[in-house]
């Protein structure tokens, strides 16, 4: 895995270029997880996932609260 932050022609960017072995692992069910002091910003990131939408918000649902917003793009 590759993981960077730059400063793009759109503004701000954060990058994270996966691996076939990280692929591999997140179909495993193994979610992708980066401490946000690695890249210095202010959230951590979760990578994960599913088949669908119902099964990602099924994965994703012990990280959330009820202030939680989820978005589907």
């Amino acid at each position: 895995m590759v993981k960077f932050v730059a400063e793009a022609k759109s503004g701000p960017l954060i990058g994270l270029g996966i691996t076939e072995k990280n692929v591999q692992l997140l179909k495993e069910g193994k979610p992708i997880f980066i401490d946000k002091f690695q890249l210095g910003i202010n959230h951590n990131i979760g990578i994960f996932y599913a088949k669908n939408e119902k099964e990602l918000y099924e994965i994703c649902k012990p990280f959330l609260n009820d202030n939680t917003e989820m978005r589907e793009f």
